[in-house]
């Protein structure tokens, strides 16, 4: 080599200590970040549909429809915290990071995808009609009465997750389970 030199400005022998420990880290982490992993077992979702529907007329005013409706979804997307705080009494927003499971001093929330959910849904449709000749040529009254969701059980809401709330953990909203609807219709 024409004129080259080379230092050797390892320290010898080689050591594990904290390279920063004289400076500061340049590359913080940030203790609230949110990560994220996948779950090896994660496969896409499918859903399956299906329905049947029969109309009847019944004499010459009666009119009735049955209608059903199904779907079941599998493998759906469940994400899940995985290093969750626990819970105890002196919990705080600003305390929260000290009382995760794992790595607290380094980790934050981390949330697992998984694809093990899984919907089902059946819905039935029922409606009955009457039709009413009027007096004058060409105009009909018609009544008709459908119900809907025959089938469903009360669609429950989350429960109150607010650790401060009396109602914690009580599921206190359901929404509608069956709904009836009635019309009446002059055609001219």
């Amino acid at each position: 080599m024409l004129g080259a030199t080379m230092d050797n400005n390892l320290a010898a022998p080689p050591s594990f200590n904290d390279p920063w420990s004289a400076s500061s880290d340049p590359f913080p982490h940030a203790q609230d970040t949110f990560n994220h992993a996948i779950s090896p077992d994660f496969r896409d979702a499918y859903v399956r549909r299906w329905n049947f529907n029969i109309q009847q007329q019944l004499g010459d005013d009666w009119f009735l429809q049955v209608a059903y409706a199904g779907k079941n979804s599998h493998k759906l997307n469940d994400p899940r915290e995985v290093n969750m705080a626990a819970w105890r009494p002196g919990a705080t927003d600003r305390n929260i990071q000290q009382l995760r499971q794992f790595l607290a001093q380094y980790c934050g929330s981390v949330s697992s995808l998984r694809a093990d959910g899984d919907s089902t849904c059946n819905a039935m449709k029922l409606l009955l009609q009457k039709r009413f000749p009027m007096w004058a040529e060409g105009r009909t009254v018609e009544l008709r009465g459908e119900f809907y969701d025959l089938l469903n059980r009360p669609n429950l809401g989350n429960p109150n997750a607010n650790v401060r709330s009396p109602a914690f953990g009580r599921i206190t909203r359901a929404g509608d389970s069956r709904v009836v609807q009635v019309a009446l219709r002059y055609d001219v």
